[in-house]
């Protein structure tokens, strides 16, 4: 029996892996195809069907990235979108996106 739980562990954290990376395009690609977009952690979270934890993991993350920046610590944006307000034009630094977004699958 505990190799058929191992096993079930193993496909459990795979599919977890699989959700997360699925969850993390999804945020990723409709931050990058609506400029201007903000959102706050609740509104993100109905828009995307995430309960608050795996919101708050998926937001940080893209924060972390620097894809995402939270300035009033409440609404969460393009960081992109911050630096072309500054720096009117594209986005001068060339952010492509996280890594992990970017590696063929």
């Amino acid at each position: 029996m505990t190799h058929v739980r191992g096993e079930r562990a193993i496909l459990y954290a795979v599919t977890q892996d699989q959700f997360h990376d699925q969850v993390l395009d999804c945020v990723y690609s409709e931050f990058l195809e609506t400029p201007g977009l903000r959102l706050t952690c609740r509104q993100a979270q109905r828009l995307w069907g995430l309960d608050e934890q795996t919101c708050v993991a998926v937001l940080t993350l893209l924060v972390n990235t620097s894809f995402l920046s939270q300035p009033s610590h409440s609404t969460y944006g393009r960081a992109s979108d911050e630096r072309d307000d500054v720096a009117s034009g594209s986005d001068s630094q060339g952010y492509r996106g996280p890594s992990y977004l970017r590696s063929s699958r």
